[in-house]
């Protein structure tokens, strides 16, 4: 370089050291658009470092001018991992290295420099870091001021200018860091004194701590003593430590010496009286990295110092946490209140809240979440609700507090789980969190920040502003926040201000900013929130979002629809945008009507029509998803998702508008189906944790699409389109295909680790969503039963198959949530279908084996049975039952049904082990009530299949059955609970009772010990004819059965009647037993009959009637035991068959009674008033006769039957009290005195009035009106057009029983009264004459019935009215000898050679 040219560059040199060049360039490289991580930032900052490199190679750092602005300029340079690297690679000789070269050499004389250096070479990624690391453990030079050593301690060479420790040299006055004697070091001579170069090893990180060390003692001894070049030290090796820390958390064992001095550090620095903020907010920010890995150890620590806030009491409830109760803020407060807050800078504060952030979840992982709850409620009431009033010196301070509280919030509310809430009595860091939010200040602090507006967003020109963050994280705060309130809790006042109308119309309300954040376009993401949040706001809340609009309706419309027409818009908005439309249909009708924008018209022929208007949501969606844009760019699966689900919400909102459109558009259907005949990509098997796609869920709401079409519209009326898409979708087979794959996805997520999945709500896993809507649309195709969609046996057969398979899948792989979930749904469709489509099973065997494999696995595989599982198998396993039984399974015999009865027997004694006291509150005690039931009900199917006791009764005894269920039959009646269940248990009961065997086990049980007392509480305190309960439907338009503590109550003497009937004098006593202790029920029972013959009363009757017709087959230990008590009965039987046969003859009577219901609401105490002569029936008496009525109606048919049945109970159990005929007949030594006559001398017609005695007149009327019912049952030849509205059903055989127990019992006691030498001559002929003379006439009558061709006796049979006509030219005028009328022919004889 010549002269010239050298004073040139010399004079441009000291110019630009005159005009601060390093201090510009420090300054373009500290600000935008140089410090963003952009490609404009990174071409200007290789400028920079390639200027720099050249100048640094060409002059010496000193002759550079001020050397402060030139570091920092390095430093900038050197964050950038390639420019760093690069310097790095090319070593400290040269170019930029020099910077770092001299600074390694002049420390620790100057300590800034090379931690300005290092902390910046630190930040530009790992490898990097560890270069630093390693450079500092092995640092060659120690330089210091030459007079830091006395002339004793140091020796001279043969250079001046070398010197040589004479003795070992500790700086710090700790024996832990030394230079030892015998180093050598050289001198250099300075203007501001000499310092001399120690050419020693050390290592950096313990010089460090002898700082650290060396201020603490310092602080120890009072503020004075404190230094601040030792506290700027220690402030640059704090933030040294925060980045090497905050690049690699691994370098914590390098740097362990360091940090184990912070929380000491941390102690002694925040009591000073000038604390130094800027380093304890830096300690904090180390700690807060480091509490990731060591979070126990570190909070610990920080808790011993009471630096942070504390709790000085318990909290217990949330109102005191709401108070900030025993709340002590630590030094943390005292910092922030007296100097952050006074010098607008809150380094302190935002270390704080980074520290509570990042310690929530290592804390979560140790179970020790709760002792954030100080911490927490500090940030609720003393930073959150006041932040924004606060002074601050910094642009975007303000909104990175708010953000980082938010943060902070979000992730204590993401602690708490939906699907399981918190069930702990005290207060957890999530309840604290929703209460303060919803209740104090803390909650419109939150909404203030929402309440910024779009306008203020819209004016910051990058995407990474605070403020902008801040309100996405306000966004999702309220979202969660909303999802978790507690439902049972009133409107807070933050859901008050978000659900309440403006009291000042001019004022916008914060629904209507909220849903202007959609003009914000810089960030998608944010409108997005947004949306969520109106989403969130339309399901919970009955309020009108429409009304919150205001004017502005329309105009946040159309932005809506343009955003979502748009080609170039973010998808996921698009996606948020119709999720809100489709909750709206249900929970804002004005809202999503103005979007459907359906106009009104008229055609041509004067007919009423709709269209889609202008401004209408529908033409957008039917564009997206038109057929050639489906699984492309424009329209990719998400999108047709969302679709989808908008147009099911339609169809489940029954939006007939919108869905006549529809319907209209030729596209639409083929649209819609098109994911359903096109199929799902096929799975790929090299994923091992493998997550259904959205096509998934877009087929599943297709699914509930057709079922609620085809299930709402009758399949004549079908839109032409769809029938096509149906015909279409059948020919092809696609049903078998989707139920192939169905079954597939279950397979596969039976063998998901779902531990490893990611975890999500049940509600949103793909599998189940596809699973719930399959279910629904093969539930609506069995109803339907081919209609609209055709399904072949053999595709009916295959489904049932791919059912099982899942279901044995399923039960094989795990027992969590999701895997119950499903097994629940597919055991309750397979009931369903398999009760419509058993005829199409293949396999009987095969599926039997199956249903019992699965049931014995759910078992086997919880130690808690679930019952929505078992139920659908039980019951699934009951229909088959019921089909191997009618002889529909050709490989499955009925003689191999008790092979089941082990398993069903294990499951009805765990579940009755397990079913809940009646007493406890049970969530799920319904459920498991209803599994007793369904297997119960299975259990009563095999034992009634299996006619062999000796193959089901060992199961029962093995597994203790029979004592299980009465212990828990005598809980349940007790308190009056479960009637259904009680019920079940009795029918069970009555089939083991028709058994001898059976029903020896169930009395040797305790039957009568565990029933008797105790049904005495199930007609004490109700009223007599309680309405009930109707537990039970048949079919969907079918009749209810009432199930009710009477009915039981009817239903265990039935079971006592069976084991009277089957064990004989076995039970007599119990028998005896239950008759004396319900003596007063069967009286007043049985005299109810008269007063009150409603079919309830009659129900109870005849089940009475029943059990003392048993009971009187034992008269004379009745007598000997209860002898009052068989008397009382005995008159009351009397009584019922006068009342019973009076009610017969005069339908007219019993129709009245039945119709206008004169005593329904008689009480269970009835006295004998009621059944006074002021009867209520002697009123009607007088307007009634006995003529038939022209047609009955079914209710008094259905009394009459009752009546008949109960006719024939009686009659049976009188005749056990008369005489036998041929006995009294022939036995001449009979003592007729163990035979009381009860049947009065007397022949009238029985009446309703008074309380005649039973005459032999009632029982001749009873035989009339046998024979006038037989008449009446007959066909007649008469034409269909003329036949009666009503016919009368009545039991023929039980007419003939009555007819014929009625003539034996009169011919009994005639005899018995003729040959009763008490009775006068002229009673006895009397008696003869009368009762011969209406004998004759009843016989006259039944002769003319039997010319007719009626049947003869019960025991012959019926036969028809052309081959009975065969027999009358045998006799015209008496009875034959034949078998059939042997006993009227005895009556005739009897008519003839006894009474003439």
């Amino acid at each position: 370089m010549d002269t010239t040219d050298a004073m040139v560059t010399r004079r441009l040199g000291n110019t630009s050291l005159e005009l601060h060049v390093f201090r510009y360039l420090t300054a373009m490289l500290s600000n935008p658009p140089c410090s963003k991580e952009t490609m404009v930032a990174k071409i200007c900052q290789y400028i920079v470092y390639g200027l720099m490199s050249i100048t640094l190679s060409l002059f010496h750092e000193d002759t550079l001018g001020e050397t402060g602005s030139l570091h920092t300029a390095v430093s900038l340079l050197m964050k950038q991992l390639p420019i760093a690297g690069d310097m790095l690679d090319r070593g400290t000789d040269e170019a930029m290295g020099t910077i770092l070269g001299s600074a390694l050499s002049k420390f620790p004389l100057e300590f800034s420099p090379l931690l300005e250096l290092t902390t910046s070479l630190s930040s530009a990624g790992k490898v990097n870091l560890n270069r630093v690391v390693k450079m500092l453990e092995h640092m060659r030079y120690y330089t210091e001021h030459l007079d830091r050593n006395s002339s004793g301690s140091l020796h001279a060479t043969g250079d001046e200018m070398v010197w040589r420790l004479a003795r070992h040299k500790y700086p710090y006055n700790t024996e832990s860091f030394m230079i030892k004697r015998g180093t050598v070091g050289q001198l250099f001579k300075q203007p501001a004194g000499d310092i001399i170069q120690w050419n020693t090893e050390y290592s950096a990180w313990q010089l460090f701590q002898c700082e650290i060390s060396s201020l603490i003692d310092q602080t120890s001894n009072g503020v004075g003593y404190v230094y601040n070049d030792n506290l700027d030290r220690v402030t640059s090796i704090v933030n040294l430590l925060k980045t090497v820390i905050s690049t690699d958390v691994q370098q914590m064992a390098s740097v362990q010496c360091v940090l184990q001095l912070l929380p000491d550090l941390i102690e002694k620095m925040s009591t000073l009286s000038s604390p130094p903020v800027d380093l304890l907010a830096s300690c904090l920010e180390v700690m807060s990295t480091i509490v990731t890995c060591e979070t126990k150890d570190v909070w610990m620590k920080l808790q011993q110092t009471q630096f942070l806030p504390f709790l000085t009491e318990n909290i217990d409830n949330l109102q005191e946490s709401a108070r900030g109760t025993g709340l002590s803020g630590g030094l943390v407060r005292v910092i922030n209140s007296e100097w952050e807050c006074v010098n607008g800078r809150y380094p302190l504060t935002l270390a704080f809240l980074k520290l509570i952030s990042n310690s929530i979840q290592p804390l979560r992982s140790l179970k020790q979440e709760d002792s954030l709850m100080a911490c927490l409620i500090y940030t609720l009431r003393e930073i959150f609700p006041v932040f924004q009033k606060w002074r601050y010196y910094t642009h975007g301070c303000r909104e990175e507090i708010g953000g980082k509280c938010l943060q902070i919030f979000h992730r204590v509310l993401s602690i708490q789980d939906v699907a399981s809430p918190v069930t702990s009595n005290r207060p957890t860091i999530s309840t604290v969190c929703i209460h303060s939010l919803l209740n104090t200040e803390a909650g419109r602090a939150l909404l203030d920040i929402l309440s910024v507006g779009v306008d203020a967003v819209n004016e910051i020109e990058t995407d990474t502003s605070h403020l902008l963050t801040m309100i996405r994280l306000g966004f999702s705060v309220l979202n969660r926040l909303l999802l978790l309130r507690p439902p049972s809790q009133s409107l807070t006042p933050m859901e008050h201000f978000l659900s309440s109308v403006p009291s000042n119309q001019t004022q916008q309300h914060i629904i209507m900013t909220i849903a202007q954040y959609i003009y914000h376009r810089q960030d998608p993401r944010l409108p997005s929130l947004a949306i969520l949040v109106l989403k969130r706001l339309a399901m919970i809340f009955p309020m009108s979002i429409l009304g919150c609009f205001g004017n502005e309706s329309l105009a946040i419309r159309d932005v809506y629809l343009s955003r979502l027409k748009s080609l170039t818009e973010e998808v996921r908005l698009k996606i948020v945008i119709l999720e809100f439309l489709s909750v709206c249909v249900e929970t804002q009708p004005g809202l999503i009507e103005m979007f459907l924008d359906i106009k009104q018209k008229t055609s041509a022929d004067g007919k009423q029509d709709f269209e889609i208007g202008e401004d209408s949501c529908l033409s957008i969606v039917l564009e997206s998803i038109n057929e050639r844009r489906q699984r492309t760019v424009r329209c990719p699966p998400d999108l047709v998702r969302a679709i989808v689900e908008f147009i099911h919400a339609l169809w489940a909102g029954q939006r007939l508008t919108a869905m006549t459109v529809l319907h209209q558009k030729e596209t639409f259907w083929p649209c819609i189906l098109k994911p359903l005949m096109s199929g799902i990509p096929p799975m790929s098997e090299d994923s091992s944790d493998f997550i259904l796609t959205s096509d998934t869920l877009t087929c599943a709401f297709i699914f509930k699409i057709l079922a609620e079409e085809l299930y709402n519209i009758n399949s004549s009326k079908l839109d032409v389109n769809i029938k096509k898409c149906l015909q279409s979708f059948a020919k092809e087979g696609r049903t078998s295909y989707w139920s192939a794959y169905v079954k597939d996805c279950l397979v596969r997520e039976s063998t998901t680790d779902l531990s490893a999945k990611h975890q999500q709500h049940l509600a949103d896993n793909p599998c189940l969503q596809l699973t719930i809507a399959w279910k629904n649309f093969l539930i609506v195709l069995a109803s339907l039963k081919g209609e609209g969609l055709p399904i072949s046996n053999e595709t009916k057969s295959h489904i049932l198959e791919d059912i099982l398979i899942s279901l044995q899948q399923l039960v094989d792989n795990g027992d969590d949530p999701i895997h119950q979930r499903l097994v629940s749904i597919l055991s309750a469709l397979y009931f369903t279908l398999i009760r419509q489509w058993n005829r199409c099973i293949k396999s009987w065997k095969k599926t039997m084996q199956c249903l019992e494999s699965v049931l014995h696995k759910t078992c086997a595989n919880s130690e808690t049975l679930l019952p929505s599982i078992q139920i659908g198998l039980a019951a699934s396993l009951t229909v088959g039952v019921q089909c191997i039984r009618k002889g529909q399974t050709p490989d499955f015999s009925a003689d191999q049904l008790s092979l089941f009865m082990p398993i069903v027997c294990d499951v009805l004694q765990q579940s009755t082990y397990q079913l809940p006291h009646p007493g406890n509150t049970h969530t799920n005690l319904e459920a498991k009530l209803k599994l007793q039931e369904t297997c119960i009900c299975l259990l009563q199917e095999l034992i009634e299949g299996s006619h062999d006791p000796d193959k089901w009764l060992p199961s029962l005894q093995q597994h203790m059955l029979v004592p299980l269920f009465l212990g828990s039959l005598q809980q349940w009646m007790k308190a009056k609970q479960g009637v259904s269940y009680v019920h079940s248990i009795l029918q069970l009961f009555l089939t083991l009772a028709k058994d001898p065997k059976s029903a020896e086990v169930l009395s040797a049980a305790g039957f009568t010990h565990h029933t008797c007392l105790q049904l005495e509480s199930l007609y004490q305190s109700d009223q007599l004819f309680n309405s009930g309960i109707k537990s039970q439907k048949n079919g969907r338009q079918g009749h209810r059965t009432e199930v009710t503590w009477f009915s039981v109550y009817r239903l265990t003497i039935d079971v006592y009647t069976s084991l009277l009937k089957s064990l004989k004098f076995s039970f007599i006593q119990d028998a005896l037993n239950f008759s004396g202790v319900h003596q007063k029920r069967i009286e007043m029972c049985l005299r109810t009959v008269k007063v009150a013959p409603s079919i309830q009363c009659l129900s109870e009757a005849e089940c009475t009637c029943q059990f003392l017709m048993q009971l009187s087959h034992f008269k004379r230990d009745w007598r000997l035991h209860l002898q009052d008590n068989m008397n009382t009965i005995l008159v009351l039987m009397c009584d019922v068959v006068q009342t019973c046969v009076a009610y017969m003859i005069r339908p007219r009577v019993l129709n009245i009674m039945l119709d206008k219901g004169a005593i329904t609401n008689a009480k269970q105490n009835l006295d004998d008033t009621i059944l006074s002569r002021t009867s209520p029936v002697s009123r009607l008496q007088h307007q009634t006769s006995s003529d038939d009525l022209e047609a009955i109606s079914e209710v008094t048919n259905e009394a009459q039957q009752k009546l008949l049945q109960i006719l024939s109970c009686t009659i049976s159990a009188l005749r056990q009290f008369s005489p036998d005929l041929c006995e009294v007949i022939l036995d001449q030594n009979m003592d007729l005195s163990e035979f009381e006559p009860f049947l009065a001398v007397g022949f009238s017609t029985p009446s309703l009035e008074g309380d005649l005695p039973l005459s032999f007149g009632c029982l001749i009327s009873c035989v009339n009106m046998c024979i006038r019912m037989l008449n009446k049952s007959e066909p007649r030849g008469t034409s269909p057009l003329k036949s009666p509205a009503f016919q009368v059903m009545v039991d023929k055989q039980t007419l003939q029983f009555v007819l014929e127990s009625s003539l034996h019992l009169i011919l009994s006691q005639s005899v018995r009264y003729i040959r009763d030498g008490s009775l006068s001559p002229r009673d006895k002929q009397f008696l003869k004459r009368e009762l011969a003379a209406e004998l004759t006439s009843c016989l006259s009558g039944l002769q003319r019935f039997l010319r007719k061709g009626g049947p003869l006796s019960p025991a012959s049979g019926f036969k028809s009215p052309q081959t009975a006509g065969l027999n009358r030219s045998t006799s015209q005028t008496a009875f034959s000898s034949s078998q059939d009328q042997a006993f009227f022919k005895i009556v005739a004889d009897f008519v003839t050679q006894v009474l003439r």
